[in-house]
């Protein structure tokens, strides 16, 4: 074996090893790309959760928004209302996590569940679905349907 084949294997060697390391680094970009999305899901569900919530549990809160609304309805009304648009957000924010691939604590079938006990358990959450569930993410609206359609 002549010092030209060992270079000529050398070459190869060297161009798997480059083509190996390319796309490592492709995959390990699509993964970052993946995390920083879901951070950047996280903190906007955080502020629209913390909204929902404090407008939910501050009666103050609650009277000026009501006495603002066109058609004012009850405290209570108005309570429940933030609370499930809380709740449903942060089931869309998991649900399109879960469906990008993150890790989460949380599955399809736990989170299916949940969503049908809250519309076999709760009152309220039926006519908030139908005035603010088609806010949401239209994949989760059509995967909530789908649970309820199930579960009948």
């Amino acid at each position: 074996m002549t010092i030209q084949d060992l270079g000529a294997i050398g070459e190869l060697l060297g161009s798997i090893a480059v083509l190996a390391t390319l796309v490592y680094l492709a995959l390990q970009t699509r993964q970052n790309t993946v995390a920083i999305a879901a951070q950047l899901d996280a903190a906007r569900l955080n502020s629209v959760q913390e909204f929902n919530l404090a407008a939910a549990t501050s009666t103050e809160l609650l009277e000026t928004l009501n006495g603002d609304r066109v058609e004012p309805i009850t405290i209570e009304q108005a309570r429940l209302g933030h609370y499930w648009s809380a709740r449903f957000f942060h089931l869309a924010w998991t649900f399109l996590q879960l469906r990008r691939g993150v890790p989460i604590l949380s599955s399809e079938a736990r989170m299916a569940v949940r969503v049908v006990s809250y519309f076999n358990d709760f009152r309220s959450v039926e006519a908030w679905w139908e005035e603010h569930g088609r806010r949401m993410p239209v994949e989760f609206v059509e995967w909530v349907e789908e649970q309820r359609a199930k579960a009948a």
